[in-house]
């Protein structure tokens, strides 16, 4: 039985901040949960991306996550590894607005952003509009924590310390260049394929998963070779 709580200290938050990164790095499945209309739960896994502002996934319209969406933009996202050991309920948690991209140009970055990281081309913009079923999310972030471990007495516990989400950005970007093996970036203005071109507006450091951030400043065109 603990007989004090825990005091978050700067250590606390860099270990916090260390494992965000990493999780966030590494596991690619996230558990999604959205509510209906009326407030019934759903929760389910989803393949998704995360570029240090949003994560982007793709579904389709039907499935109960997308029409709950569609009703109620309000989610909440668990990031974890089911199969490290126990860690005390240890992960990334997150608060978020989702909706449905319809515009090409917010749909080509979220492709962009899963296609980094999956090490493949992005798929096209028009298969994922209407009428075509299959759709790109974006959940734009709004909170997130994690848990540090404590240990008093021989019994554990967790300690919940809140990410700024701005420090994760710079971390975002660090796998190698062959994350890039089947992109070609030109900077904007710069001829290139226009049916396979994909202009990414982006902030500095706020990128997909597997593109380096030199690569990403500015505006720059993403096109699949």
């Amino acid at each position: 039985m603990r007989t004090k709580p825990p005091t978050e200290t700067a250590d606390s938050r860099e270990r916090a901040l260390a494992f965000a990164r990493r999780t966030l790095r590494h596991v690619a499945t996230v558990a999604l949960a959205t509510a209906s209309r009326d407030g019934q739960p759903w929760n389910t896994p989803v393949y998704a991306a995360f570029d240090g502002r949003a994560f982007y996934w793709s579904s389709l319209t039907d499935a109960v996550h997308s029409v709950n969406i569609a009703a109620n933009s309000a989610v909440f996202l668990a990031i974890f590894d089911s199969t490290a050991p126990d860690h005390s309920g240890r992960g990334v948690y997150v608060r978020a607005t989702a909706r449905e991209l319809t515009d090409p140009q917010s749909i080509a970055i979220g492709l962009g952003a899963l296609a980094a990281r999956k090490r493949e081309s992005p798929k096209p913009v028009e298969d994922h509009v209407a009428p075509r079923p299959q759709r790109v999310y974006e959940a734009v972030a709004e909170s997130m924590w994690t848990n540090v471990l404590h240990e008093e007495r021989g019994y554990f516990f967790d300690e919940r310390i809140q990410i700024d989400i701005a420090d994760l950005r710079p971390a975002t970007h660090d796998y190698p260049e062959s994350a890039l093996q089947h992109w070609s970036v030109t900077t904007e203005g710069t001829e290139r394929n226009k049916d396979t071109a994909h202009l990414a507006p982006m902030s500095a450091c706020s990128v997909p998963l597997g593109v380096p951030c030199d690569v990403a400043l500015g505006r720059v065109a993403i096109s699949s070779q």
